[in-house]
């Protein structure tokens, strides 16, 4: 299979220009094997992870811990998983693509039979800490793995759908993992997460994988030390990174207490919530990736996080099922139009040898935002209560407009400069 990416000389292909400068010489098709591949793959990937958010606290609990205990070890999972982050972007540009893919898939299927072999809790701790790191690795070796195969006209609509994966997973998984936890238990529940694992290994077979020529990756280790840290972390990715951060601080807050807010106020149900989210989230995935190649991020940014504001005025001032159901429906529509619009920017003129540390950047300030929202929430809550928490938080969203006005869309990765040639 051909890339986009590699219709460039050496001299261009190494430079920071657009890849849309060069003639189009191979299909513009979206819908390939490979993508319909990394689709099925993205949502057994996900669906894995997120059956056993709801589970594993309850197989916590029955190993004797409690409920700061289930607090501690998802904080683990958490902070080990954005740790991995940057490393596993780095050993995707430097080392191998397809054997840091591969051996993080088969991990993630042997991870699940060890929880169920050695119910001791703290191995479970370690083995928890483990698997955010592993799943660290293989999120962000699909995320590089579907940015090389898409082609660079259709790229925010490629990402749009296959974010739907995602969504589809949010809304389905966690009720799968109940069902099978309530009604077969911990080991068929394991073995299920490590079953989906397995049918990710297959489906990786029959996916290509870019590797990168061993002549770049031996530049790139003859660098000084200092200089291969700060490259974990990539500069083109960051104006859309930062966006993404700020746009996204609020919602680590709505994730982590509205279950607990519905249940205080008495005004609904926390999983419908996330299910209106989930839906919303994958409607408007289906029109924001065209949008985002044909006009650009800014408007999806700007109406994005004006949604996630309506979204947040509706739990201050609602009172009532309608207004918090609404609320998840907006919350939805700002995901589903800020995240495929800002994760095309974040590698739209990234060359092929950096895509990892750039996809990595990206899903790094996903990462913080959430549990950095989560933990300020936390403090606020415990101090003013739910509704001046969330409209505090409410305050990041005017910022994130203003650094993307103001800051990221006069960079060189904005639609605008591309466009322009700048």
């Amino acid at each position: 299979m051909q890339f986009p990416h590699l219709w460039h000389t050496k001299n261009k292909y190494l430079s920071r220009q657009p890849v849309t400068d060069a003639p189009l010489t191979v299909s513009e098709r979206l819908w390939t094997r490979d993508f319909l591949a990394m689709a099925a793959l993205n949502l057994l990937l996900s669906v894995s992870g997120n059956m056993l958010v709801p589970t594993m606290p309850f197989y916590i609990i029955d190993l004797g811990g409690n409920e700061f205990i289930v607090g501690f070890i998802a904080a683990c999972y958490s902070a080990f998983a954005l740790i991995m982050r940057p490393f596993s972007g780095w050993m995707l540009d430097n080392i191998s693509r397809k054997q840091i893919f591969y051996l993080s898939v088969v991990l993630l299927m042997l991870i699940p039979i060890g929880y169920a072999l050695i119910p001791i809790l703290a191995m479970v701790l370690a083995m928890r800490c483990f698997h955010g790191m592993v799943w660290a690795a293989a999120s962000t070796a699909a995320n590089t793995n579907i940015c090389d195969i898409l082609p660079k006209s259709r790229f925010g609509e490629g990402i749009a759908y296959y974010g739907l994966t995602n969504s589809l997973s949010m809304a389905l998984a966690p009720m799968f993992g109940l069902f099978l936890f309530e009604r077969f238990g911990y080991t068929v529940l394991f073995g299920g997460v490590s079953a989906c694992a397995l049918l990710v290994l297959l489906l990786l077979s029959r996916v290509s994988i870019t590797e990168l020529e061993r002549s770049e990756r031996t530049a790139a280790e003859r660098l000084p030390l200092l200089l291969r840290l700060a490259k974990l972390f990539n500069r083109d990715a960051l104006p859309a990174s930062i966006t993404m951060f700020l746009s996204s601080l609020p919602g680590g807050a709505v994730s982590s207490f509205i279950a607990l807010y519905a249940a205080a106020e008495g005004i609904g149900s926390g999983g419908l919530y996330f299910t209106f989210m989930a839906i919303f989230t994958g409607v408007c995935r289906l029109f924001s990736g065209k949008t985002a190649d044909k006009n650009g991020e800014g408007v999806l940014v700007y109406i994005g996080d004006c949604s996630f504001l309506l979204g947040l005025v509706l739990l201050i001032f609602g009172h009532s099922p309608l207004t918090f159901y609404l609320s998840a429906c907006f919350y939805g529509i700002g995901y589903g139009l800020t995240i495929p619009a800002l994760q095309a920017m974040s590698v739209r003129i990234v060359p092929l040898r950096r895509r990892g540390s750039a996809s990595s950047t990206f899903l790094c300030s996903w990462d913080v935002s959430f549990g950095l929202g989560g933990i300020i929430g936390g403090a606020l809550v415990t101090w003013l209560g739910y509704r001046p928490m969330f409209a505090i938080l409410g305050l990041s969203l005017f910022a994130a407009m203003a650094y993307y006005r103001f800051s990221a869309a006069k960079s060189p990765s904005a639609f605008n400069a591309v466009k322009q040639g700048r």
